[in-house]
């Protein structure tokens, strides 16, 4: 739901602002910061991983952290393009969220 919303409403509209190459600079950022969570995650599963210290419960709630403060930022951007637009963002965060949210409580 949430791609769709970004795809179809999102995107098109960021790109007809004054500085679309803010857009780009921003999901070049993004990818990157994806990257490095990704390689400290394998450092950190490598390194405490083997051991009494289970990490898994961790890098979960960390992924889920991750992805809440990205659709605020989603939120947020919408709601500055267009309040109705925000609010159609936000209301596709319920059903987007549930899976993370349930993987959260299992794994604690």
């Amino acid at each position: 739901v949430v791609v769709a919303v970004i795809s179809l409403e999102l995107i098109p509209a960021s790109l007809r602002v004054d500085a679309p190459l803010m857009t780009v600079i921003s999901f070049v950022a993004g990818g990157l910061f994806f990257i490095v969570v990704d390689q400290v995650t394998q450092l950190v599963k490598t390194r405490f991983g083997s051991g009494d210290i289970d990490v898994g419960a961790s890098i979960i709630f960390l992924g889920v952290a991750v992805g809440l403060f990205s659709d605020g930022g989603v939120i947020w951007a919408g709601s500055t393009i267009a309040t109705e637009l925000g609010v159609l963002l936000a209301l596709g965060q319920g059903p987007a969220d549930v899976p993370g949210g349930l993987a959260t409580i299992i794994s604690f």
